[in-house]
């Protein structure tokens, strides 16, 4: 074990809500985590990933998950992106993650910093689709003699022309 892994350790430590201090397993845990550049290794994505992939639906966003590591949050959501878009198998998704590690490990080897997930502001500016459902016989008849004078209009130029 190195200095900057025990480093890594009692900096992430206060981080995770052990109460009132981990035990030590998760101290050796959160010092093994500590890879070069400070990044978590294959095993620690995978096992993030995978504990991600079940409890995603409990938090608002991705943003609100207790990432275990800032760059976790970046890699496992371009794995999940990737999984879901190319169908990949568990294998393909180790292969990933260790390119995005490997990716990772080079940015902040030259000096860039890992953003850490802040939350977004959702977009308001139109309603979800759900909220259609709530129409009321009136707004829809409304509605439809407006379409039906935009035909009127339409039939009467193309006539006159």
């Amino acid at each position: 074990m190195t200095t900057k892994q025990i480093e890594h350790a009692l900096i992430q430590a206060p981080l995770r809500k052990y109460y009132p201090y981990p035990v030590p397993r998760d101290w050796l845990e959160l010092c093994l985590e500590q890879q070069e550049n400070g990044l978590p290794d294959v095993e620690s994505v995978m096992a993030c990933f995978h504990r991600y992939s079940a409890d995603r639906l409990l938090y608002d966003s991705p943003e609100h998950y207790s990432w275990p590591h800032p760059v976790m949050y970046w890699i496992v959501l371009d794995m999940r992106t990737a999984m879901k878009n190319r169908n990949l198998s568990e294998a393909e998704l180790i292969q990933l993650a260790k390119r995005q590690l490997k990716t990772w490990s080079e940015r902040v080897g030259l000096g860039e910093k890992i953003p850490t997930p802040v939350a977004r502001i959702t977009d308001n500016r139109r309603p979800p689709a759900p909220v259609r459902r709530f129409e009321t016989q009136t707004s829809q008849m409304t509605g439809l003699a407006f379409r039906k004078a935009i035909q009127e209009k339409l039939s009467k130029v193309r006539a006159n022309q």
